[in-house]
């Protein structure tokens, strides 16, 4: 089938690594949860999401790419917008409920 203008763009939950190939979390950040993110129907790698010391929170995964393991790590806006974008009704509501838990010292 030839791809027109009018089709949808297609979202991918993980577009761009952030800082290279491995980009170490801060010891003093705080894992706050994890969920299943379906990629594929047999790929569906874990999603966690942590605090930073400054209070912005990152989702993070790792994919295998070019047979290498590579962390991506993402803002909670986007990885929502791929569940929303993707009809993930179940990966919505897993992503709201880690994402509404406790803050900070909180926990």
């Amino acid at each position: 089938m030839k791809a027109t203008a009018t089709e949808e763009p297609v979202f991918e939950p993980v577009p761009e690594p952030i800082g290279g190939p491995a980009l170490p979390l801060p010891h003093a950040a705080r894992l706050v949860g994890r969920v299943r993110v379906p990629v594929t129907l047999t790929v569906r790698p874990w999603a966690r999401l942590y605090e930073l010391p400054d209070g912005r929170r990152l989702w993070c995964v790792r994919l295998w790419e070019h047979g290498e393991v590579v962390t991506r790590c993402l803002a909670p806006s986007t990885l929502r917008r791929y569940a929303r974008a993707s009809g993930l009704r179940e990966l919505e509501r897993d992503l709201r409920e880690v994402e509404e838990g406790p803050r900070g010292d909180l926990a």
